[in-house]
């Protein structure tokens, strides 16, 4: 009789996020990861094809809390008059969170054997997945006259928190000059 063992899945996210943010995914390894919930590789296998996408499995799961904590903050957004702004800011603020604490494994994952292409085949649904929230947040402001311009928005916010050399500080700043 096969030995069941709960939570596999979720187990095997945990090792693998463990190992992402603390030693990069240069030390991610399918044979540490399945020893780590002590199961046998080819167990690994009924639940992940692959160590990119038990990798991808952990980010998705940490892009979902992103973007749900960006609806949270939206949602929460007490009156004023820079109320869009602040939202803006809280969008960038998880996107950033989840950019800045992945950037490590996406630089060695593009560095190996992977497509390095890859990374970025996901563009434009992150793109729409961020301009959902700067469309609800344009709803829940009253600035229905920006939903229009939500996936150029995203778009900033995402290439924003991609680039190094363009702090929090350049952004809020450009929100103010452009009275958002």
């Amino acid at each position: 009789m096969p030995k069941i063992i709960p939570q596999v899945r979720e187990r095997l996210i945990a090792s693998a996020r463990a190992t992402l943010l603390e030693r990069g995914y240069g030390a991610l390894s399918v044979r540490e990861a399945a020893a780590a919930c002590q199961i046998a590789v080819g167990t690994f296998y009924n639940y992940f094809k692959s160590k990119n996408e038990l990798a991808a499995a952990v980010m998705l799961e940490d892009w979902g809390r992103s973007l749900k904590g960006a609806d949270e903050a939206i949602e929460a957004l007490s009156p004023g008059d820079d109320r869009f702004r602040r939202g803006m800011e809280e969008i960038y603020d998880r996107i950033d969170g989840f950019a800045r604490e992945y950037r490590p494994a996406w630089r060695e994952y593009a560095q190996s054997d992977g497509p390095a292409m890859a990374i970025y085949a996901h563009h434009p649904a992150l793109r729409g997945q961020i301009a959902q929230r700067i469309e609800r947040l344009c709803q829940v402001c009253g600035e229905a006259e920006l939903i229009p311009f939500s996936a150029i928005l995203a778009e900033m916010v995402l290439s924003a928190v991609t680039q190094e050399d363009i702090s929090r500080d350049l952004f809020v700043s450009f929100l103010a000059r452009a009275r958002m």
